[in-house]
């Protein structure tokens, strides 16, 4: 009953204007950030380790400027239960390389990655509102509420992202593949691995397990790699922008592609380091000692 008013009250919030949920952010900025100094530590800690190089004083500037910019997400991604696709569009402008429309022209599977930068839930719903495209897969972890796990699906879903829990994607994809459908698979580059099961590498200047998953797609499907860069314009608009990263991933080296996405965000998050989720424990793994030499990059071995 709760999590249903909860809902019903999220809901109600997003048919607020804009100007009206930027207020709401400032006020909830103060407490959060202010008052109660939300994850204070570990945001601090995260950018000091990741850019070793700059003063204490633009550590503190860009967690200032983060704070600011998380509340603005979290009220952004509650606009997204009402939005309409032209708000979107005019909010989050999307464009492509020339290598990604040639992908779509002659029928091919892509992988798109991106990370948590910018508004990435506008992101996902941007992509899947642009006409031309193939079939946009997305995966979630299933919400044990079902009143919130219905009204999330809903939202996320709403411009065509086809949505496939985790448990089920390998048949759920498999589906895709016997029937010759293209597909775009979008996957996150920047979310944390169990400690054995990471290919680890070095990421913003610290030892990193990252997801082998994108790479692994890359090859079953023989898919092209792109990158979906975020940028931020100003509050509450962004450009995402889909770039080549691998066009052949059967001739890419063992843990190459991998490398590259994370390589890839690595670079967008030093042009705009305010913009990313400083405040996720990232970094709270240690490597194991037992791993398997494919677990370990060569190439940017970490530690």
């Amino acid at each position: 009953m709760l999590a249903r008013i909860g809902v019903s009250l999220i809901v109600g919030l997003s048919k607020l204007p804009f100007s009206a949920l930027y207020g709401l952010s400032d006020i909830l900025h103060f407490f959060i950030f202010t008052i109660v100094g939300y994850r204070k530590r570990v945001i601090l800690n995260n950018i000091k380790n990741a850019f070793p190089e700059k003063p204490k004083e633009e550590h503190h500037r860009i967690a200032k400027v983060f704070g600011k910019y998380l509340v603005d997400v979290v009220v952004e991604s509650i606009k997204t239960f009402s939005i309409t696709k032209e708000e979107l569009q005019e909010r989050m402008r999307v464009t492509f390389s020339p290598e990604y429309e040639q992908c779509v022209k002659e029928g091919r599977n892509a992988i798109v990655v991106l990370g948590h930068q910018g508004n990435w839930e506008y992101a996902q719903l941007a992509f899947s509102a642009e006409p031309n495209r193939q079939e946009f897969l997305g995966v979630y972890k299933a919400i044990k509420n079902q009143a919130v796990s219905d009204v999330m699906l809903k939202s996320r879903a709403k411009f065509g992202t086809i949505l496939i829990e985790t448990k089920e994607f390998k048949d759920g994809l498999g589906k895709y593949v016997k029937q010759n459908i293209p597909v775009a698979l979008g996957l996150m580059a920047d979310q944390a691995p169990q400690a054995d099961r990471g290919y680890w590498m070095r990421f913003l200047n610290q030892d990193t397990p990252v997801f082998l998953g994108p790479e692994r797609y890359a090859k079953r499907l023989n898919a092209p790699v792109f990158f979906g860069e975020v940028k931020p314009v100003k509050r509450g608009y962004y450009t995402l922008h889909i770039e080549p990263l691998v066009l052949n991933p059967l001739d890419a080296e063992e843990g190459e592609i991998t490398e590259k996405h994370v390589l890839r965000l690595e670079q967008e998050i030093r042009d705009y380091p305010e913009y990313w989720l400083w405040s996720h424990k990232r970094w709270k793994r240690t490597r194991p000692e037992n791993l398997k030499p494919n677990q370990i990059s060569t190439r940017y071995p970490g530690r």
